[in-house]
């Protein structure tokens, strides 16, 4: 399989991941009785997620060395962040409204 390939796979898989992770943690710490004293809870939940993610593509990435690996598992994460970011705050509102009758 091409490496190009395989970087954009796993950007559309991770950025998928990061969204559902942080949508659904993020729902769930508002939720909660504790709300404001939680949430470092919910950016460990999101530091897991994105190095969780970066381990399984420095494995699932080609390159000629461990450190070029590793800069492609690197921007491959800056890049699947950055997607889920502008995705949160373009249609965060939806996400909220549709977890709310989902798990309400």
């Amino acid at each position: 399989m091409n490496n190009r390939f395989r970087i954009i796979i796993l950007i559309g898989f991770s950025t998928l991941f990061l969204l559902c992770t942080w949508a659904f943690s993020d729902f769930m710490s508002v939720r909660s009785s504790s709300y404001p004293s939680n949430t470092y809870l919910v950016d460990l939940i999101r530091l897991l997620a994105c190095i969780i993610l970066s381990s399984i593509a420095f494995f699932f990435l080609e390159g000629k060395s461990n450190y070029r690996r590793f800069l492609l598992a690197c921007v491959v994460m800056i890049l699947a962040t950055t997607l889920t970011i502008m995705t949160m705050l373009l249609y965060g509102d939806g996400i909220h409204q549709f977890l709310t009758e989902r798990f309400s």
